[in-house]
């Protein structure tokens, strides 16, 4: 055996590769997407503009979506339609405050910033376990505390918390599922549709409660439950080992292979295996720095993080902009919603047959022709039926690449970092994305006075990462790596390279 993890990588296959152990913390882990979903998406809804009428002051006529009255003064009393109650009619963000809205919705994804840079760190010096119950705990209160919101700016300043657990959730469940799975099941499992069925059934709850308070008392219900699980969630393994906690990953691994029925693996070498290949490495704590201290993992941080905020710049502009599309605002939510299930089917298929980078470029190009596609419409003048059917046609193709390429995306970045600065990777990247979906609210703001910005950007955004993905290590049938080992400069495989004999750089 070379290396700790390919070590680690057969103790799972002796511990029944993907048994009972690991579907049931599949599922839980799942679960813990539920209110991370509903929260990313509920400015979708919560941010909505219904129907609205300024109302004169003596209370007798009423002009709609008027931002002055019939004496041509600034309008002062408004009516919105009740069929919905959002965060614009709850505070009339409308006319000099309509810009509001869309800082909300930056304002929260820079709180999901801030918690992918500080969840990295955290996850790997304090471990995977703890760092995700704190953020479920975080979610849960934050939910309910917007519930009380009595002005929007407190409402802005819980939107950024949530942003916050947001982060820090979203950096932490992959990478902590992934330690625990084998090679082939990560693709796998990576293409199951879960934020896809949890944001259907968010456009199902919005439309059944029709108001912004009782959505996130739902999701904070969604979240809360979560926590009783914390006396059944281990601790990942790969984590205990790289932390020199030895008997606590042997307790681990004992018990993933009596749960799945299997006898228990001789561990006997663990330690020995897991020592010999630290002693290359200086005992240290790791930082964001070590992703730029080898030429292979400066590379492919880079141009993974042009991807990563590529596409949360092209999925949250498609999400965020639903309401501009034709038709019922909840229909196409959970449209836009349905269109990734069976992309992410064929994603799973292919990531493994073709590999991630094919695969992410195959999708990138789907992406790019949909954004493009509603860009022209956007600013082409023709039957307004047509216009509408030829938007959502287009806009629902857009949504459909970016989430596959996405996933792709999603399992390069876990295989291409080694254990100790898994969680920091990811988080850089998680965060790289959040660069792309705090921009992408002031562009759909700035595509009411720029018709086709916003789906113009988004092509071009996406053509350049087909690009930056044809240059990025491919990962497929590489298994996962524990340390670094920074004795010699390998090169990496890609695929711009012509040498089907070249190896993938052993971390």
């Amino acid at each position: 055996m070379n290396t700790v993890g390919e070590y680690l990588e057969e103790i799972i296959e002796k511990c029944g590769g993907f048994g009972r152990f690991q579907f049931v913390l599949v599922i839980i882990l799942f679960a813990s997407k539920i209110s991370v979903t509903w929260t990313m998406l509920m400015m979708s809804f919560a941010g909505a503009e219904p129907d609205w009428w300024c109302v004169e002051k003596d209370g007798g006529n009423e002009t709609f979506k008027s931002c002055s009255s019939m004496d041509n003064s600034t309008c002062q009393r408004f009516r919105f339609d009740s069929s919905m109650s959002t965060v614009l009619s709850e505070w009339n963000l409308v006319c000099d405050k309509k810009s509001i809205t869309s800082s909300i919705t930056t304002i929260q994804m820079g709180g999901v910033l801030v918690g992918g840079l500080v969840v990295g760190q955290m996850a790997d010096f304090l471990g995977r376990k703890p760092t995700l119950f704190f953020s479920l705990f975080l979610i849960s209160a934050a939910n309910i505390a917007a519930y009380f919101s009595v002005s929007w700016e407190m409402f802005a300043v819980l939107r950024f918390v949530m942003g916050i657990s947001c982060g820090m959730i979203l950096t932490v469940y992959l990478v902590w599922m992934y330690e625990f799975l084998t090679i082939s099941k990560r693709a796998i499992v990576a293409g199951v549709p879960s934020w896809t069925l949890f944001a259907a059934i968010f456009a199902l709850v919005s439309w059944l409660l029709h108001d912004w308070k009782y959505v996130h008392l739902a999701t904070a219900i969604s979240a809360a439950p979560l926590l009783l699980t914390w006396w059944f969630m281990p601790e990942s393994f790969r984590w205990l080992v790289s932390h020199k906690k030895f008997d606590d990953a042997k307790k681990v691994i004992e018990r993933m292979a009596k749960f799945n029925g299997v006898p228990v693996p001789d561990l006997s070498d663990l330690e020995k295996i897991a020592l010999k290949e630290m002693e290359r490495e200086t005992q240290r704590t790791y930082t964001l720095l070590d992703l730029f201290k080898s030429r292979f993992l400066r590379k492919n941080t880079l141009l993974l993080a042009f991807m990563w905020m590529t596409c949360g710049y092209v999925y949250y502009a498609i999400s965020f902009n639903v309401q501009k599309l034709s038709g019922n605002i909840y229909l196409n939510m959970f449209l836009l919603s349905m269109v990734e299930i069976p992309a992410n089917a064929v994603t799973i298929c292919l990531n493994n047959k073709f590999g991630r980078g094919k695969t992410g470029i195959l999708f990138f190009v789907v992406c790019a022709l949909g954004a493009l596609g509603v860009a022209l419409t956007d600013v082409t003048s023709i039957d307004p039926d047509l216009e509408g059917q030829l938007l959502n046609g287009f806009a629902l193709t857009s949504k459909l690449g970016i989430a596959a390429a996405w996933v792709s995306l999603a399992v390069l970045s876990t295989e291409v970092y080694p254990t100790v600065v898994r969680n920091i990777g990811y988080g850089f990247q998680n965060t790289a994305a959040r660069v792309g979906a705090m921009v992408a609210p002031q562009m759909i703001y700035l595509s009411d006075i720029y018709p086709g910005l916003l789906y113009f950007l988004s092509a071009g955004l996406v053509v350049i990462s087909v690009i930056c993905m044809y240059f990025a290590a491919e990962t497929n049938n590489v298994k996962l790596k524990d340390t670094l080992d920074s004795e010699k400069e390998k090169q990496d495989i890609h695929l711009g390279d012509t040498d089907k004999e070249m190896q993938f750089t052993k971390l």
